[in-house]
């Protein structure tokens, strides 16, 4: 909105002050009453609009006022001429149609003394008003709708009061008004979105595919990608400030046959929002894009045949001079890194096949040189043949400090391993662990280390000792491990055998995860799979059992539309027991299933290794175990411990690696490296181990936290990220807890309501032989034939006292009709009775909760459940082979009010039943 000059609100506000409002008032002493004094108050503003600027600055909005004193008589006694001028008052009223936000009324003090001396030359005081303070621009209702609306203009008339005395003890008043005008004013140029990084694929394979990838800055709310094969890709707000985008070139192999080479258009990245746009070709070798045959004639390869320095140990601040020799005619040289001490590398200019270049290290490096041609996409990639060695320039070095040494057990069975982990701070030459097979490791550049196994028994002690720079200082710290013959009773093990359709899916897609649960006893099993983290998921079967401990399960889920985290994480819990945990001495493992949900693989990506999560006293429990499609979980924890997250990053294509480590579920007020739900940092080149200390929150009502970590590639062409979720939980504090030990859908016994199972058990898939969306059909057994009787969705549930009667209330939300908008989409579980065991179909009813026993609930619907009571129809499929998915979330509560739910996935197909 640019400032423009407007029609005048009230016709008397004709001058460039906002008002003269007169009060005369009594002399005093002096009995000529008509000889008295008036304030004016004026707003020394361009004319009488004020603008507020509500997006590109937030700070408080003032307007400068003057008052002043004056008289129509020159003799005025001294005691009526002197005023004091001691507050002010403003009231606001809006004036425009675009909102409803009110301001409130202020007020505040003024201490202006004015003496009047005549008509032409009357006595002011000047005073600055606050009219829009920060916190108004930033968290008041008219701030929402700016946020909503950025590019409204909200109006205000705007009241002014002064009031005084003066020194005969007569009140003065006077009162103005403006117009107060917020908005965002022109030049937009700074609220525009900026394109500080766009890079694609320039030559390739038919059949591979062209990647882009970019980094918006400022306010984005979507945009468009052109790429270079014609086509227009529409950019939203969860494509910024980093997005990614992919698509195979095999569409276009018509186009690119025997040996020629067809160059395409160049792309176009278009960024904006509501105040504009900004575009960008590429801001790292932009250009067309050439698409080469699948086996084009080749000539010679490029090869880099030297990688020299002319000097390896410098001061900091020196330049070394890099040189090279490259065979095959290469059409492109890259380095990495790609900036030394703030300076891009560049090429431009120089002989590709022989030249040399100056750098400036900040510290000490090996560049790898990268060379490529374009004609037969062969690519050679050589390290320099020694590193780089940078010295401080006479910096006095800082002494080492141990922050932390851990160890991942401080008890082990005989012949198991741990692992060590330790933070040093400061300068020093090398690091030392003693004694690892009874001689020192040196383990300087690393913070942790995984032990060989341990068959000493009794005490193991180790020793992580520092050396400073020159030999001196020289630290150390110790831990203890002990070495038992105590056989345990060891937990099932789960293995993931297959993610479909893989481990990255399209936002929105139908997957499935299958697993193994092996117990080393043998013993009966069961598991169970809930949701930790990510977007929204419906999934089912959510509990199972393994008999003789050995067994198969797979989970179908459906990712929830509009699901913008990226990636969903489910956790698999296996208990040698067929109670879910609940019997005696039960022992349980987890392993975490992590979906990537952002449509597009990362081919050749870096990957996170040996994640492990340490307690500060290493009094938790089970091993750190790293999960299939990236997902662990750690030791447990405590309220209020402290521990460390450690872990590798590998990257193959040696690249700087970007880290980032942030709290996403569970208890989110913790502290990571001292900084609240998030922190990050770097690695060297390809990568390095990562160490991160977590302090948790002691007032936890959470019984896990759940962390994100990321790497992404720095300084590459086309970065490439990889994600892994690892969860700890907090020790069991002996509160009371609810399980679902069983859920299941079954066909109502009409002759017996309060019997709510009979023999027709049914899993989460029903039929449906509809074929019109405003008449009703039939749902159907999985052998074709008619459900007659209603359906019950049945669950048993547990308390963890043991006494099911502490199980108060059972209710459910569902999407049977949408949108969620109706009452009967809502609603409670009936209470059935208590039960000997869980999930039988003729149990032994209980006349009383009896300990060990379940508090069996369940709810009823049919297919009129499915019709939307506005419109009719039926949101059921009518169309063969259509299969719909629904939701239903059951919440279970106990007397102490504790909750727990687990969410199903309900699948009705038309047609087709599956025996």
């Amino acid at each position: 909105m640019g400032s423009k000059t407007r029609k005048k609100v009230f016709g008397w506000l004709m001058v460039a002050c906002a008002a003269i409002m007169m009060l005369s008032c009594g002399g005093g002493g002096n009995d000529e009453i008509e000889k008295s004094v008036f304030l004016q108050v004026t707003v020394d503003d361009e004319g009488t609009y004020v603008e507020s600027e509500m997006i590109k600055t937030v700070t408080t909005t003032t307007v400068s006022a003057t008052v002043c004193i004056n008289s129509y008589f020159s003799d005025i006694e001294t005691s009526v001429a002197h005023a004091d001028v001691t507050r002010y008052e403003l009231h606001f009223v809006r004036t425009d149609s675009g909102g409803t936000a009110q301001l409130p009324d202020k007020s505040g003090p003024l201490n202006i003394n004015l003496g009047y001396r005549s008509a032409v030359a009357p006595d002011c005081g000047s005073f600055e008003i606050p009219v829009l303070s920060t916190d108004e621009k930033i968290y008041s209702e008219l701030a929402h709708e700016f946020d909503i609306n950025p590019t409204m203009v909200a109006e205000f008339d705007v009241y002014v009061k002064v009031f005084g005395k003066n020194h005969a003890g007569d009140k003065l008043k006077a009162e103005g008004a403006f117009n107060l005008q917020c908005g965002a004013y022109k030049p937009y140029d700074e609220l525009i979105p900026s394109i500080a990084y766009f890079s694609y694929n320039r030559d390739m394979r038919v059949g591979d595919n062209w990647n882009a990838s970019w980094t918006a800055f400022g306010y984005a709310t979507g945009g468009y990608l052109s790429d270079p094969f014609g086509r227009t890709v529409p950019l939203y707000g969860f494509d910024f400030p980093v997005g990614t985008y992919s698509v195979n070139t095999g569409f276009l192999a018509d186009q690119v046959e025997g040996n020629v080479s067809v160059t395409y258009g160049t792309p176009l990245l278009i960024v904006g929002n509501v105040f504009g746009s900004t575009q960008s070709q590429g801001t790292d070798n932009p250009g067309a894009v050439t698409l080469y045959p699948q086996n084009p004639i080749t000539d010679d390869e490029v090869s880099i045949e030297t990688f020299v320095s002319d000097r390896y140990s410098i001061i900091a601040g020196d330049s070394v001079n890099l040189s090279w020799v490259v065979y095959g005619a290469p059409t492109e040289l890259r380095m990495s890194p790609s900036v030394f001490s703030g300076v891009p590398v560049s090429f431009e200019g120089k002989d590709l096949a022989f030249d040399s270049i100056n750098i400036i290290p900040e510290q000490s490096v090996t560049p790898l040189l990268y060379a490529s041609k374009s004609s037969n996409l062969t690519e050679d990639s050589q390290a320099l043949d020694a590193p780089i060695s940078v010295s401080g320039g006479g910096i006095t070095p800082q002494d080492p400090e141990i922050q932390f040494f851990n160890v991942s057990h401080t008890s082990i069975p005989r012949f198991e391993q741990v692992a060590l982990f330790w933070k040093v701070t400061g300068d020093y030459e090398k690091v030392e662990i003693f004694p690892i097979n009874g001689t020192s490791k040196d383990v300087t550049g690393r913070e942790s280390f995984f032990t060989p196994p341990l068959n000493r028994l009794g005490s193991n002690v180790f020793n992580l000792i520092v050396t400073g720079i020159n030999g001196s200082p020289i630290i150390s710290r110790s831990v203890n491990v002990t070495v038992t013959e105590e056989v345990v009773n060891e937990a099932p093990e789960i293995v993931v055998t297959e993610m479909a359709p893989g481990s990255t899916m399209p936002n929105g897609a139908t997957g499935a995860f299958t697993f193994t649960v092996d117990d080393p006893e043998n013993q009966d099993s069961s598991w169970t799979v809930r949701r930790i983290a990510g977007g929204l998921a419906y999934y089912g079967p959510v509990r199972g059992e393994i008999p003789g401990g050995h067994g198969e399960a797979t989970v179908n889920f459906t990712d929830g539309d509009g699901n913008e985290q990226g990636y969903v994480t489910f956790e698999i819990t296996a208990y040698d027991d067929i109670n879910y945990g609940m019997g005696a001495n039960t022992q349980s493992s987890k392993e975490l299933v992590t979906f990537n949900t952002s449509d597009a693989a990362a081919v050749d990506a870096p990957t996170i290794e040996d994640v492990t999560f340490t307690a500060g006293n290493a009094s938790g429990g089970g091993d750190s175990t790293t999960g299939t499609g990236g997902g662990s979980s750690g030791n447990d924890l405590l309220p209020g411990q402290d521990g460390v997250i450690s872990f590798r990053i590998i990257d193959p294509a040696e690249h700087r690696m970007y880290w980032k480590v942030e709290i996403v579920a569970g208890d989110r007020d913790g502290t990571l490296d001292g900084d609240v739900n998030w922190t990050d940092g770097s690695t060297g080149y390809g990568g390095g181990y990562v160490a991160v200390h977590y302090q948790d929150d002691p007032d936890s009502t959470d019984d896990a936290v759940v962390f994100k970590i990321t790497a992404t590639q720095v300084g590459a062409d086309n970065p490439l990220s990889v994600i892994h979720i690892l969860k700890v939980d907090y020790m069991s504090d002996g509160e009371d807890v609810l399980d679902f030990v069983h859920l299941q859908l079954y066909e109502a016994d009409p002759a017996n309501p309060g019997n709510v199972v009979t023999d027709s058990l049914l899993p989460f898939y029903l039929n449906y032989d509809g074929t019109v969306t405003n008449a009703p059909g039939s749902f159907l057994r999985n052998d074709g034939t008619l459900i007659s009787n209603d359906i019950h969705l049945v669950t048993d549930i547990r308390h963890g006292t043991g006494d099911p009667g502490r199980v108060a209330n059972v209710i459910y939300e569902r999407d049977f009709i949408t949108p969620i908008s109706f009452n009967s989409n809502y609603g409670e579980f009936l209470f059935d009775n208590y039960y000997d065991g869980p999930g039988s179909i003729n149990p032994i009813v209980l006349p009383v909760q009896d300990e060990s026993s379940v508090s069996r609930w369940y709810n009823v619907f049919n297919v009129g459940s499915f019709q939307n009571p506005n419109t009719g129809f039926y949101n059921l499929p009518i169309v063969t082979g259509e299969v719909r998915d629904y939701q239903i979330r059951v919440r279970a509560f106990d007397l102490d009010n504790a909750e727990e739910s687990v969410v199903l996935l309900l699948q009705i197909e038309n047609g087709n039943p599956q025996p």
